[in-house]
């Protein structure tokens, strides 16, 4: 096997794992589809949605009109095609620089957009909490690297009261409520922005960044929003710790095992794999679905989200649904899971979890004969406790 590359990025990795909350596809996220294959991933296809990809593009490039037309924004020119462009890192401190002065002088609010933020080796001190062998190239099967990060808006404002020019991080999104996953990646900005400014006054002799990083709060911009919004970074410095400190190093250290005893399928068996209703837009659905129909795995009921699962995880709850159904009988085990809403809603009437033992291995005729249908499959059946929206495209 081939010398693998895993490449940590915060958008497509650490944004991603927390709106799924599952291993598989984490680790997919990071390496190429070549690497993919020879791991035992079936037909490997992207996970992304073009579509939404574009609609996001646009609500960035609408914002950033609003910008050019209140003249709060630094940005460039790809020459060829004419669009916005990316800085890279050395343009990035250099255009910081130039838009810290040109607050200080006339405290108007300005944004950096697509700026470069790179990893710093106090940053990866901090936060690699695995082998270093696997990051620093000396391991021959496997080697992380963590991607070049391109925050939407870096904005400068002056706080009237200490007197001093604030760097924030503002993250676009389409979504029209603050999320999560967004946050987490936000916090993770900060952190990346801070690392970088610290180390660039350490090494300049000059022209130093005169201006402190908001550790406090991040900002996302929400489709539709006049405005970006805060949020106290306590609320997700936890999960991006918690991130680093056991998931992360936990999936790594999977992978590496399986590489050093060459065995594909030992990875495929131990990689914890979760399905939520949005899976089922990816490419690659029926193979993460594959394993988990021939166990009867728990992940595969309707309606049940991903934190829901990671709770039953953390409870250590049985995988297979006929070892899970002989553990909730426990009052004490029914009732610390009843603590989660979605379990809460699936034990008050047992029969989707009846029916879902029934349908094991989910052939078509197990279905047939047990009326279980299970995710992908057509139904007109709408569950009554979400909020449904049926789109139609041309």
């Amino acid at each position: 096997m081939d010398k693998i590359t895993y490449k940590l990025s915060p958008s497509s990795c650490v944004e991603q794992y927390f709106s799924h909350l599952c291993e598989r596809f984490l680790l997919y996220q990071g390496i190429k589809s070549g690497s993919a294959k020879a791991l035992g991933f079936e037909n490997p296809q992207g996970t992304g949605s073009e579509i939404a990809a574009l609609a996001g593009e646009a609500w960035e490039e609408k914002l950033a009109r609003k910008l050019i037309k209140d003249d709060s924004l630094i940005y460039t020119l790809d020459k060829k095609t004419g669009g916005f462009a990316k800085f890279n890192t050395e343009e990035t401190i250099s255009k910081l620089v130039e838009m810290v002065e040109s607050v200080k002088g006339d405290k108007k609010t300005r944004y950096l957009y697509q700026a470069s933020l790179k990893v710093t080796d106090n940053f990866i001190k901090d936060y690699f909490r695995f082998d270093k062998s696997l990051y620093d190239g000396t391991f021959e099967g496997l080697q992380v690297v963590f991607s070049r990060t391109h925050p939407d808006l870096i904005r400068a404002s002056v706080d009237e009261e200490k007197n001093q020019v604030v760097l924030s991080i503002v993250d676009m999104k389409l979504a029209k409520k603050m999320k999560v996953e967004h946050k987490v990646q936000v916090t993770l900005y900060v952190k990346l922005l801070g690392y970088l400014v610290k180390e660039y006054n350490d090494e300049a002799s000059n022209n130093k960044l005169q201006a402190v990083v908001d550790t406090s709060y991040g900002y996302l911009w929400n489709y539709g929003q006049e405005q970006e919004t805060g949020f106290s970074l306590q609320e997700t410095e936890p999960l991006l710790e918690d991130f680093f400190q056991d998931v992360f190093p936990r999936v790594i250290n999977k992978l590496k095992v399986a590489i050093e005893a060459d065995d594909k399928e030992q990875l495929q068996q131990v990689i914890d794999t979760q399905i939520m209703g949005n899976c089922e837009w990816c490419e690659n659905y029926g193979q993460c679905t594959k394993r988990l129909k021939t166990e009867g795995n728990v992940a595969l009921l309707p309606y049940l989200s991903s934190y829901a699962q990671e709770y039953a995880k953390r409870l250590n709850m049985p995988k297979g649904i006929s070892e899970f159904v002989e553990e909730i009988e426990r009052p004490e085990i029914s009732e610390a899971l009843s603590a989660n809403r979605s379990w809460s809603r699936i034990l008050k009437d047992k029969s989707l979890l009846e029916i879902h033992q029934d349908a094991v291995p989910y052939t078509y005729d197990d279905m047939k004969n047990a009326g279980y249908k299970w995710k992908g499959m057509r139904s007109f059946v709408m569950p009554n406790w979400q909020n449904i929206a049926i789109i139609i495209t041309a």
